[in-house]
């Protein structure tokens, strides 16, 4: 069932039902607090002028405390432990010169939005849980269900298959603006979606080349097409433009802030390898692209094996011999096996690529590519395993642990996964190596939301179920997306919520602090 439609209210007075009820009220600045931040709370009788002198009583002692000030306020700051314990503060007003019938009300304090640990969890917008602390995975849009839609939902739209996601950000067009785009490669259409889910088209097959798709069949492999990789320029780098890549015409888009899309490099008809002027430059089914923080544009070039870079009109190599292999080094000592995703830790510069669905690697800038976890073989492994490898990034290295990974993510130090043949959302940390299952399990079978294997209850038959993740986004304000193919049908995108997920744990999921 899609999630009920429940907003917690932002800071609101709850009063009395008395007589002058409607009289009284608490002003509370700022509206919503964070874990050890304050805001001050004012009584007011009515339009007379100035706060009433009240007695003021916190009802729940351990959200935090108040501060009765000399002009009549008072302020309340939460504890550093506000979120885990209550959620919310009752606070009980007497005023001092009142009418007995009027002489109590309270006012509720809502969390409101909350910075915890990576994330931040918004007050309003995208998916309404019933309680916003509990790390959950809702649907947002498409049909998951492979037996019809349960009765009662909402018809929602359809997607005949989907890429990767892509958040706009400082979009010129205020329409466009802070909006999601979704690839749709079998029909060669980016799409335009808000936070509610509902989609509206932007670029269709004519702006991107195949004005007749009749003549390109190739195009319903979920695995090609246009506007399988999308990806928009880091916010502040540049004016905005968002790069697609055509796999099948082996060539890197480019659109600008008015809809214009020219060819950035490639476009040969005929497949091949050629570094220098970007006109003249040629790849092999590229697979993935990324904006990079200083401007260039980073390509998974997947059947030439090699990672290249595309700055001020010309392609180089960057990393990559050409020669299939795992084999970590600086440049053309390195060698890859199929790159087919690439992004970027936008804090580090450091490029991170899935290699033959099985592998995370990461490249430098400076071409020095290492291995992190995963090898050539398939499997599904936790940093938990026995016994433990060494801590520290590659610490999953040589390990069987991904099976056909599709897409990745980066935010705040770490990486996320949509580890397609194990239906899951995996999660690495940058820093310790440590590798986390999030989502699913490789045992599901079908769609389920529900709670995440990252919150208080790992065993995955009791939690939210994936499948075929295809790509995982967030957008600027830690919302995360995960687009899944579904064995050919019953396409759809979900959102994470990651509320209360603060640090990781010694059973290799990421845990509640306690």
């Amino acid at each position: 069932m899609r999630p009920s439609a429940l907003h917690r209210p932002a800071l609101a007075a709850c009063l009395a039902a008395a007589p002058l009820a409607a009289q009284m009220k608490i002003c509370v600045e700022p509206e919503s607090v964070l874990a050890g931040q304050s805001c001050v709370l004012t009584f007011r009788m009515g339009s007379g002028p100035g706060p009433v002198p009240c007695d003021w009583t916190l009802l729940d002692r351990d959200t935090g405390a108040l501060e009765p000030q000399a002009d009549g306020t008072c302020r309340f700051t939460a504890s550093e432990r506000f979120l885990f314990l209550s959620r919310i503060a009752r606070v009980r007003a007497v005023p001092r010169r009142a009418p007995a019938e009027a002489a109590t009300t309270s006012v509720q304090l809502d969390a409101g939005p909350n910075r915890v640990a990576f994330m931040l969890v918004a007050k309003t917008g995208y998916l309404p849980y019933p309680d916003a602390m509990e790390p959950s995975l809702g649907l947002l849009a498409g049909t998951p269900f492979s037996g019809g839609a349960p009765e009662g939902t909402p018809p929602i739209p359809q997607f005949p298959s989907l890429g990767q996601l892509a958040w706009t950000g400082d979009h010129p067009d205020d329409k466009l603006a802070r909006q999601w785009l979704v690839g749709v490669p079998t029909s060669c259409q980016i799409l335009a979606m808000d936070g509610a889910g509902v989609t509206r088209p932007w670029l269709g097959p004519q702006d991107l080349g195949y004005p007749d798709l009749a003549k390109h069949q190739h195009l319903a492999s979920l695995d090609a097409g246009v506007g399988l990789t999308i990806s928009v320029r880091p916010e502040g780098v540049g004016a905005w433009r968002a790069v697609l890549v055509d796999l099948w015409r082996h060539r890197i888009l480019e659109v600008d802030g008015q809809g214009r899309v020219a060819t950035l490099a490639g476009g040969r008809s005929m497949p091949g390898f050629q570094d220098g002027d970007a006109a003249s430059a040629r790849f092999h089914r590229p697979l993935g692209a990324v904006v990079g923080t200083d401007g260039a544009v980073y390509v998974a070039d997947t059947c030439n094996r090699r990672i290249r870079r595309i700055r001020e009109g010309a392609v180089s190599t960057l990393a990559g011999s050409g020669e299939a292999g795992l084999d970590d080094g600086k440049g053309t000592e390195a060698s890859f096996d199929l790159p087919i995703a690439i992004t970027q830790d936008p804090d580090s510069g450091h490029l991170y690529v899935a290699d033959r669905w099985n592998a995370v690697r990461q490249v430098a800038l400076d071409g020095t590519v290492t291995t992190l976890a995963g090898s050539c073989a398939p499997g599904f492994e936790d940093w938990k395993g026995e016994p433990l490898p060494p801590a520290g990034p590659g610490r999953m290295r040589g390990i069987p642990c991904f099976t056909a990974i599709r897409g990745l993510s980066v935010a705040r130090g770490k990486l996320y996964i949509a580890d397609g043949g194990n239906q899951a959302v995996r999660v690495l940390d940058l820093a310790s190596g440590d590798l986390a299952t999030l989502a699913g399990d490789p045992g599901q079978q079908d769609y389920r939301s529900g709670r995440l294997r990252a919150g208080k209850e790992p065993d995955p038959s009791g939690c939210a179920a994936l499948l075929q993740p295809q790509h995982v986004a967030f957008d600027d304000q830690g919302h995360c997306l995960v687009a899944m193919n579904q064995g050919g049908k019953n396409h759809c995108i979900v959102e994470l919520s990651m509320a209360g997920l603060l640090a990781e744990g010694e059973a290799g999921h990421l845990e509640w602090k306690p």
